[in-house]
Formats: C-alpha cells, structure tokens, sequence
C-alpha cells in the first residue's frame, strides 16, 4: 500500500523542478557578476541575451569567459554560440 511517508520530498518532481529554476538563477547571476566584473558594465541587450541561455550554455560561456577581452568578444561569442 502506498504511504506518504514514504515518499521524500527531493523526489517529487516540482522540488526537482524548482530547485533546477534556483541553480539556474544562481549560475546565471554569478555569470554575470564575474563577466562585469572581467569586462565592466554590459549593455542591457547582452544581460538579456545571457539571461534566456540554458545551463549548459551557461556552463560553455563560464568556460570561455576568460578569453574574452572585450565586450566585443563576448557578442561575437554570443552570435556564434547562441
């Protein structure tokens, strides 16, 4: 017979969910808090550009950052990545 307290909450599917939305939101915010902090202030087109990336294009930008020098490189990273 099923029992409630049989069931974990880590399991259930909306913690799942919720707690992938919080990571991103995490990633996504320190991403940009290092990339202003490497480049300067960004221009609102490119923090919106950032802001609609998946994790994992998160993660592939994290890994190039610091090879971008310039705003003008993270754009072009962007067209070409995005």
């Amino acid at each position: 017979m099923f029992n409630i307290q049989d069931v974990r909450l880590e399991d259930t599917r909306a913690y799942q969910e919720i707690a992938e939305k919080q990571t991103f939101g995490v990633k996504s915010s320190f991403l940009l808090e290092i990339l202003i902090s490497h480049l300067g202030s960004l221009p609102e087109i490119l923090n919106a550009r950032i802001a609609t990336m998946s994790l994992e294009q998160l993660s592939d930008l994290g890994k190039s950052m610091f090879n971008l020098g310039s705003i003008a490189d993270l754009e072009r990273w962007l067209d070409e990545n995005l």
